[in-house]
């Protein structure tokens, strides 16, 4: 039914919503992929996107593992290698859908070096 673009789609509408810059959408290293990379004021913004039943067992949160984060952080190093440094953050837009429902949860700040 419902597809990973139909969920980053709908991440970016509501990134543009709180007034995000979008830079990126799928963007590939050889060691994972980033959802979006979007500006948020002064920091540059790594998202995961995760899209899950209503009812599921696991959130789309709880789907973002310890293997996944540390693809994230590596391809997310790649990303600004050589750039101007400038302030990041890794967040996690989790949405859970139903019948005629859709709700969006955004993390800030969701993980870090220091807890992946």
């Amino acid at each position: 039914m419902f597809n990973g673009k139909f969920f980053e789609d709908k991440a970016v509408e509501f990134l543009r919503f709180k007034k995000f810059k979008i830079i990126e959408r799928n963007w590939h290293s050889r060691w994972g992929e980033i959802d979006i990379i979007a500006f948020d004021n002064n920091y540059m913004v790594f998202c995961e996107v995760k899209g899950h039943k209503y009812n599921a067992m696991v959130t789309g949160v709880e789907a973002v593992t310890a293997a996944k984060r540390s693809k994230i952080m590596t391809t997310a190093g790649c990303y600004i290698s050589g750039k101007i440094e400038k302030d990041y953050r890794f967040d996690v837009i989790d949405i859970a859908y139903g019948k005629n429902y859709l709700e969006i949860l955004h993390i800030k700040n969701a993980f870090d070096v220091d807890n992946v």
